[in-house]
Formats: structure tokens, sequence, C-alpha cells
């Protein structure tokens, strides 16, 4: 019954918008700056989308945030739109940080918003095995519901692993197959 924001379309957001969904949350919105990606995510339950917009300059403009969200996820690990994620939370809403792995500048942060609206971030990395069973029987369970096959593209056999990682860079699909009983 949570209202959530989920900033990043990729492969592991809309994955986390259908399990969202399908655990009873209220509203689900997702962010990105791909406006196909924004369009395939209403395959997996999304209410609402936000676009995000580039500015070519590494500071992109997202706009205001229009509802308070009670729990917020972000897969980017873009610095301005984690602290995005903060401020569009309700009183005690929850932010959890996914997606920055790497290194990057630092996430400023408004302690009195902290404070003042009992608010929590936490970080998420990596997962445990029971973390993967969830998610491989969510997947089983719910495969007929949202289209993860179509998030898949290639088919790349064992030796054209070279081949893959150019339609990888070149085309930025979610993921990218290798069939590894084709050589």
């Amino acid at each position: 019954d949570k209202k959530i924001l989920v900033s990043g379309a990729g492969m592991l957001g809309l994955i986390a918008c259908a399990m969202l969904k399908a655990n009873g949350a209220a509203m689900v919105f997702v962010l990105d700056r791909s406006v196909q990606r924004l369009n395939f995510a209403r395959n997996f339950g999304i209410d609402g989308q936000i676009l995000m917009h580039a500015n070519g300059d590494g500071n992109d403009w997202i706009p205001d945030p229009a509802i308070g969200f009670d729990l917020t996820y972000d897969f980017t690990g873009v610095t301005n739109i984690m602290e995005y994620n903060i401020k569009a939370l309700e009183i005690g809403g929850v932010a959890v940080f996914v997606g920055a792995t790497h290194p990057q500048p630092p996430v400023k942060i408004d302690a009195e918003l902290i404070v003042r609206h009992l608010l929590c971030i936490r970080g998420l990395h990596n997962y445990n095995v029971q973390d993967l069973v969830t998610a491989v029987d969510f997947m089983e369970g719910h495969h007929d519901r949202f289209p993860f096959d179509q998030m898949i593209c290639g088919g790349y056999k064992l030796n054209e692993v070279n081949e893959a990682f150019e339609f990888a860079l070149r085309n930025n699909p979610f993921r990218v197959g290798i069939d590894l009983q084709k050589i």
C-alpha cells in the first residue's frame, strides 16, 4: 500500500517495479532519461513515469517531485538522482540506494530535511542466496504477467562474445544473451 519511486528503468529497475506491484504497492512510478525505456516500463505495472532531461553538461534536470513517496529505490548510481530520491520522500520515507557501486561525486544531503522528515537512507549491495532464489521464483511465477523475456537481446554463441559486447555498446539493450549451448 505504499507510493514508490524506482529510479532507473533498466533491467533491475523494471524487475523491481514488477515485484513491487505484484506485492501490493499502491503506486509505482519510474524515473529515467529514456522515453523508450519509460514506455517499455508500462509492461511492468507502473502507474506513472518521470522523464529526466539530459542537459549534456552532466547536470541533468529532473522535474520537482509531484508525489511524496514512501519509498524510493535508486538503480542509477547518479548523484543528482539519489539527491532527488531523498527530496521526493514523504515524512518517514526510506531511500534505498542500489546503483551506487562505482566511484562518483559525493551525494549532498540536507541534514535538516533528514531530521525533520524522519527519513532513512539505506544501501543495498549484492545479494545473498535467498535473494537470488526469491528473484528467480518471482520471475518463474510471473513470466506470463511481465515480459521478462523481451529484456534479453541476442542469443550469441559463446565464441561470438566480442560481437555481443559490440552490440551492447552500440544499442544499450537491457541485457545481451549468450547461449552457452552453442559454440
